[in-house]
């Protein structure tokens, strides 16, 4: 929960600085920075948290714990990095159809 927690509020903080630097626009670009970036801290958290206070890693004694643990968190954050770039377009399309129903015209820039 507290990675969580944390990559939550790292994840909105990015989002409306960047939509600030952008003016309202390039959502592509806010939404993919903001979500990488807490990914990234997400999973950093969960290994160091679920290895160091859970104690729950199948780790190797003969392999070095810097090695496993930076696998660990590469292996989470690559798949979340796959996923966060694939969500680009149904954002977009989710979006478009919202300022429509909400008949809001140009506030949620593209």
């Amino acid at each position: 929960m507290i990675a969580y927690i944390t990559a939550q509020f790292v994840d909105v903080n990015v989002f409306h600085f960047l939509k600030k630097k952008t003016q309202g626009k390039m959502l592509w670009l806010r939404n993919n920075v903001s979500t990488l970036t807490s990914q990234l801290i997400d999973s950093i958290a969960v290994i160091l948290i679920t290895h160091y206070w859970a104690n729950a890693l199948p780790m190797q004694a003969d392999v070095s714990v810097e090695y496993q643990l930076l696998k660990f968190v590469l292996s989470g954050y690559l798949f979340k990095v796959f996923l966060a770039l694939f969500d680009t377009i149904p954002v977009y399309i989710a979006v478009y159809y919202l300022k429509q129903f909400l008949k809001i015209e140009d506030e949620l820039s593209f």
